[in-house]
Formats: C-alpha cells, structure tokens, sequence
C-alpha cells in the first residue's frame, strides 16, 4: 500500500493535469466566458481590453463536438448471459438498469478527457453507478508487468472539518483515508466500519477506460483547450475591430486650435500655424478589417482540428460573412464520426467485460453477503460471461441515400428483404422488425387480415436464414 508520505507526493505530482481536466470540465460544462477574457487580455493591450471585454465572443463549440463523439450508448446496446440459467437474466437485468446512461457519461469524459472512472455501488438496495468526474481522482501503477494497469485508486474527497485535504484510496487488499498532513484517519475509516483498512472485496472496485494502450495515464489534451479557446478570442478580434471601424480617427495638420467640438451642426474656424506657411488641413483615417479571411481562418483552423480528432468534417464549400453560423453549424452537424466511434467501440468492449467481470465474481457476491441489494440472495452461474454488443457503426449518411443503397442491394439479389428492413431500421429487435414487415404486408394488400390471423408460422430471424426455405423474388417465403 502508498504510504500516506507517497499518497501526497503522488497527488502533488499531478496537480497540473488535474487543473487541465478541471479547467476542460468547466468549459464543457458552459463556463467559457472567463476563460476566453483571460487569454484575450494576455494578449492586447489594458487600455485596448477596457474597450474589447464588453464584447467578448464566448462561442462554446466544445458540448457539440463531444456530443458528437459521444454516440456509441444512444443506440441500442445488447447484452446477454452467455453459460447462465434464468437467474442470471434476472440478475442481469437488476444491473442494467440507468447503465446505458452512466456508460453514456463516462463515455462523454472519455471524449473530453481520455479517461474515464466507473464505480459501482449501492444505493437503496439497488446497484448504481457513478462516473467519477476526472479532476477527482488520480490512478497509479506498480505492477511492473504491466504498468498500464493501475493498482491503486486516489479519489480526491473533499476537505475535513479543519480544512484538511482528504484522499481515498484502494488497492486491491486495502482501504484508507489519508489527509494532507500525511496522516491515516481512521476515525474516518470507522463510519466505513473499516478501521483496520481491510478492501473486502479483493480487487479495485472500479473500472478505468484508458484511451492509450501505452501509458497509465495518457497526454492531456492541449490541443482541445487551445482550439476552444482561439477560436472565440478570433471572433471577439472581429467584435472589437467591428467596434473601432465604426469610429474614423480624426487628425489634424498645422492648426494651433486645440479646442475642437464633435458634435452635429458644429462649425470648426481653422487657423494655421504663425510659424508656417502650410495651410491647416483636417482629415480621418478609417481602420478596415477583411472580415471574409478571417472568417475563413477561423474555419479552416477548426476543420484542420477536428481531422486530427479523426472527425471528417462536412464540406461547405465559399465561406463569407454572409454565410459562416450556417457554415459553422454544417461542419459540426454533419461531421463524420464513424472512425472514432469504431475505436470507442472496442475500448468500450473491453470496459464492459471488465465491468461484468468486476460485477459478477466480485462485487454481487460480496453485496448479497452482506444484505445489501434488496430481495436478492441469488448469485451469477459459476463460469457465467455478459456479453455485450453495440450496434453497427456506420458511416455518416443521409436517410435518402441508405434507402437508395439499401434499394439498389435488394434489387439486384444481394440481401433479403428483411435484411433491407434490418439495414434501415437498426435500432429495432427481431420481433420489431418481424411487426414491421407483417403492417407493411397488410397495407399493401400482399396478405389480407384473413390469411395474416391464419398464419402461425413466424418470420424467420437474421439467425435462421441458414435453416429456412428459400425466399421468393418479392422477398415472401
């Protein structure tokens, strides 16, 4: 186990990756306007500030691109007991229940910071999940086999009474709470009804998605902060140009009357300089700003970022002032993000095993061991596996041309009808699809009420394509 010495080192240690995912939630959670105020004044002047900061630009594009990115929980996700008895459906569905959400989230921190922390619990007599937000908690390793494994869990929880820093932390045999003055507080351990430091359970009671396959702890993501930064100081540029360029700057040559009044209607009596024999001369200069290239810019500089997220962004073709929220809105809406999506989908993979792992041979025998999940003594099948399976990930595409493709397949023989239904309805389980083709049936007159009420045979799923008849050309057995 960390001595309490190396638990404050090791936390210490991290305090500026801890600040950039902090600072990386906060943006994400809406808070850009400070952020943007203060990298715009590190770089104009005070005196220039005091006028730009009334028109700031805190365009906030970070929430959509990770929305974006987020996608793989908000389609359908199948998991099912493989080597398990009826029981263990059940158990199966007591812990599915709020998951979709809670991986949902998790997937979301993954996204914007590269990691994400899961922690099963139980609340109420039910089995909850908390995503641990990822300027809370920090992983470390001392297995020398595999180093990108972490033993240890330091969740930052909070301060004591006297303002003490407080960590939790776990290994796989001990638990402990250990403050900021480097102390073991086992008056704290006992409303645990843990003064001894013992983990029960036998392993780290978390899951941690890990996006590198090398490091413990990947890079923060610099490039993120910076991009979502630049580009609102960019616009707020424009906003205090626009603001100057509305003002022509009067200068005056060889007049000695200093008194001049700006004001409609007013007369100016100009008198030359004695000493000179140059005639007195007023005039204005009038800044300009090329809007369009800085617009352009901007977009480039944004589309170029998100190439490096592996986002395809859309194509918009000319951008001007006339048209660049359209063009901004286009690019994020219909970026494609089938790449890093098929990549979340195999760390996703792994992070569910883990979980189901972590669920059935450690964390549901010990929670029915000590009472804790209510009306529940049943324990998982010895040897029982979850097995998870997400949706298909699919290329950015319009409804139009899916239907179109989909068409063109089943036309020239190359898929089943109900795989043309399957292929555009995604999101539907066998029997909805088989519902489906059965209202499509009857309202094109291809069966009648009669012959469907008749009819006891059902429709043949994806699965027993290989046992059942051939189909007719209409795509009828």
């Amino acid at each position: 186990m960390l001595t309490p010495k190396q638990v404050n080192e090791l936390v210490a240690s991290k305090a500026s990756y801890l600040a950039h995912q902090g600072e990386l939630l906060d943006i994400y959670g809406g808070n850009l306007s400070d952020y943007v105020a203060k990298e715009f004044a590190g770089q104009v002047s005070f005196e220039f500030f005091q006028y730009a900061k009334k028109r700031l630009s805190p365009i906030n594009i970070l929430p959509k691109v990770i929305d974006k990115l987020t996608n793989i929980y908000q389609t359908p996700v199948v998991r099912r007991v493989d080597g398990g008895r009826e029981s263990d459906a059940d158990l199966l569905g007591l812990y599915s229940s709020g998951l979709n959400e809670s991986m949902n989230l998790s997937n979301e921190l993954y996204n914007l910071c590269r990691t994400s922390l899961v922690y099963p619990y139980i609340f109420n007599g039910r089995p909850k999940y908390r995503v641990i937000q990822n300027d809370r908690f920090v992983v470390y390793s001392d297995d020398q086999m595999n180093p990108e494994v972490p033993t240890h869990i330091i969740l930052l929880a909070g301060f004591d009474t006297d303002g003490k820093r407080l960590y939790w932390v776990w290994s796989k045999d001990e638990f402990q709470v250990i403050d900021s003055n480097e102390e073991i507080r086992r008056d704290l351990m006992a409303k645990f009804d843990n003064v001894e430091g013992v983990n029960p359970v036998g392993v780290l009671p978390f899951v941690y998605v890990n996006s590198s396959k090398a490091n413990l702890i990947p890079p923060p993501d610099f490039d993120a902060l910076k991009i979502v930064k630049l580009l609102p100081v960019m616009l707020s540029d424009l906003n205090a140009a626009s603001m100057f360029q509305c003002f022509s700057i009067l200068y005056t040559v060889d007049v000695n009357d200093a008194d001049l009044k700006f004001s409609p209607n007013a007369i100016w009596n100009l008198k030359s300089d004695a000493t000179t024999d140059k005639k007195p001369e007023v005039g204005s200069i009038k800044p300009t700003v090329d809007y369009d290239q800085v617009l352009k810019l901007i977009m480039e500089q944004l589309s170029l970022w998100l190439a490096t997220k592996g986002i395809r962004p859309a194509t918009v073709g000319a951008l001007g002032a006339e048209n660049f929220a359209s063009g901004i809105s286009k690019v994020i809406d219909e970026m494609d993000t089938f790449e890093a999506r098929q990549k979340q989908v195999t760390t996703y993979l792994k992070a569910e095993k883990d979980l189901w792992k972590l669920i059935t041979e450690s964390m549901h025998p010990y929670w029915v061991g000590k009472g804790e999940l209510e009306g529940v003594s049943a324990l998982f099948t010895p040897g029982a596996e979850v097995l998870t399976r997400f949706a298909v990930q699919l290329p950015q595409q319009s409804r139009g041309q899916i239907v179109r493709d989909v068409k063109e397949e089943y036309a020239a023989g190359f898929i089943s009808r109900r795989e043309a239904v399957a292929m555009l309805n995604p999101e539907l389980t066998k029997e909805q699809i088989d519902e489906k083709i059965r209202l499509i049936d009857l309202e094109r007159g291809s069966v009648t009420e009669e012959e469907d009420n008749a009819s006891e045979t059902p429709v043949s799923g994806p699965e027993d394509t290989e046992d059942s008849d051939e189909e007719s050309e209409d795509g009828t057995r």
